[in-house]
């Protein structure tokens, strides 16, 4: 998992690469930053919406702007992001990595 890094102050983009077999874009894609560090042990955990970016190389790219003017706002600490989209019938989910607010 990948550490990101991102100071309490800015509103920031914060991105996590999906692997799909077929283009994610234009699905619904959600982010989740609960505050016990245990998705399913934090009644509290809300989804936000995120976004798509494409990369020169073709790469999915997962992204969420966070900060004060962001769709979330989060205090200094360290948080698990999760990310969930559509694809077709499928919704996967998957623990992305960890978020460093400073």
């Amino acid at each position: 998992m990948s550490l990101l890094s991102v100071s309490a102050a800015s509103t920031d983009f914060v991105e996590v690469e999906v692997s799909a077999s077929e283009s994610p874009v234009g699905y619904p894609v959600s982010f989740a930053f609960p505050t016990s560090h245990a998705l399913s042990d934090d009644p509290a955990t809300t989804w936000v919406g995120g976004s798509w970016r494409t990369d020169a190389n073709g790469a999915y790219w997962a992204q969420c702007l966070v900060g004060p003017e962001g769709v979330v706002d989060l205090e200094r600490g360290l948080y698990l992001m999760y990310v969930k989209w559509e694809l077709g019938g499928q919704k996967p989910a998957a623990c992305a990595g960890t978020l460093e607010v400073y």
